[in-house]
């Protein structure tokens, strides 16, 4: 860690910049979900930032169960500082755990930060938020998902219906603790932010917070393929064997339709890189493969035609369906939350409810009937790049550090 040190603060001596500690539940190469990939992109822009510099990432170490074990590596000259989480009960729910301030204030005296900027906290506690402002330095949260407002991440109960806090009406009474605790730690933060305005809607709903400034997400351009020809309509399912992401919906819905012009790839994101296996549901041709690195998600996209995001819970964003639009296949996406919120009903692709399967085997049915037009890209869509994104960030930051 001294040598990771040494080598980071030489640098910033000469850049005279304000340093922007990041915390994040995961970060590469052990990402999980888009939001780690959008921080990722962020601390690229800021590398190239005169003004701002990423001292480091704080995040967990997946699958290790060891107390008191970390690691550290380098992301383009950053430090990354990994700490173990063992496994508690009900950890993704957990608000306090007395194990991760330890080595996050080590962390933290060590890079000393003029800014920490919070994303994703669950299985590290709100001890980090209480460290930080006990030393007097600025904050920010992104918020992502529903750990600050439902007793589930993604805001669904066990029967997959929706079940999310109301903070004024302080209900559901047995996660009144829970909520008393959030309630105070978010007033700590100097700034709230969230990656997209229909998630604001929902969060503002809760009571939780009013003062929640949108910065939607930006997307990185990628060098797109040019797409083989085909007779079948490639379909393409990356959520995982999750039925919050709508896996069975999918499942069932095209066990109805008895598709016999359409081929899925399924991507089960549990199985290791390099998996594959065929097999069918019912009349349709199934593929599920393992695990897909970030570096070779393109080629996935230039295989595929079609893209379903079927999710049961409102996505604060959905970077899958966005990547999807600027690799030119369609985009069959839920309509609740947002991972719909840049298509264009019939012009780059369409929306379905999640309430039962139907309205999605009507638009299997359409793949089905017209696989010519789903196997002739739509017009490819235009979105907002990280570079925006992060433009925008830069002002929040230049506003918080101000009014200090």
């Amino acid at each position: 860690m001294r040598d990771v040190e040494r080598h980071h603060c030489t640098d910033r001596t000469l850049r005279m910049s304000h340093r922007v500690l990041i915390v994040n539940v995961s970060f590469p190469p052990q990402s999980k979900g888009g939001a780690s990939r959008v921080i990722e992109d962020n601390i690229d822009c800021m590398i190239a930032d005169e003004r701002y510099d990423a001292c480091g990432v704080f995040c967990t170490l997946f699958g290790n169960n060891q107390p008191d074990r970390h690691e550290t590596w380098l992301h383009r000259g950053i430090p990354i500082f990994a700490v173990a989480c063992p496994w508690l009960d009900d950890m993704e729910r957990l608000v306090q755990r007395d194990d991760i301030v330890g080595p996050f204030t080590r962390f933290l005296d060590r890079v000393q930060p003029d800014l920490v900027h919070f994303h994703c906290i669950q299985r590290m506690g709100l001890e980090l938020v209480e460290a930080v402002k006990a030393r007097g330095i600025p904050s920010i949260l992104t918020m992502h998902d529903g750990w600050w407002v439902a007793d589930d991440l993604f805001m669904i109960d066990q029967d997959l219906q929706p079940a999310i806090y109301n903070y004024r009406a302080r209900e559901p009474a047995a996660a009144r603790n829970r909520m008393d605790a959030l309630s105070a730690a978010i007033s700590k933060f100097d700034r709230v932010l969230t990656v997209s305005q229909t998630f604001r809607d929902i969060l503002v709903s809760t009571g939780l917070c009013d003062e929640i400034v949108v910065n939607e997400n930006g997307v990185s351009p990628f060098a797109t393929q040019s797409k083989s020809a085909t007779k079948k309509v490639r379909l393409l399912y990356m959520g995982g064997v999750d039925a919050r992401k709508g896996y069975h919906l999918l499942r069932a819905a095209v066990l109805k339709a008895q598709l016999s012009h359409v081929h899925i790839t399924v991507i089960d994101h549990a199985r290791r890189e390099g998996f594959s296996r065929d097999g069918r549901w019912g009349d349709t041709d199934v593929c599920t493969i393992g695990y897909v690195p970030t570096e070779k998600v393109a080629s996935l996209y230039a295989d595929s035609d079609v893209v379903v995001v079927p999710s049961l819970w409102p996505e604060s964003f959905n970077l899958v369906s966005r990547e999807a639009s600027l690799a030119d296949c369609w985009v069959l996406a839920s309509n609740l939350g947002a991972a719909a919120d840049h298509i264009v009903s019939g012009i780059n692709g369409y929306t379905f409810g999640v309430e039962n399967a139907e309205e999605l085997i009507g638009l299997l049915h359409a793949l089905d009937r017209d696989p010519l037009r789903f196997t002739t890209p739509p017009p490819t869509a235009s979105l907002r790049p990280v570079s925006t994104q992060y433009k925008e960030l830069q002002k929040i930051y230049d506003e918080v550090l101000h009014d200090q």
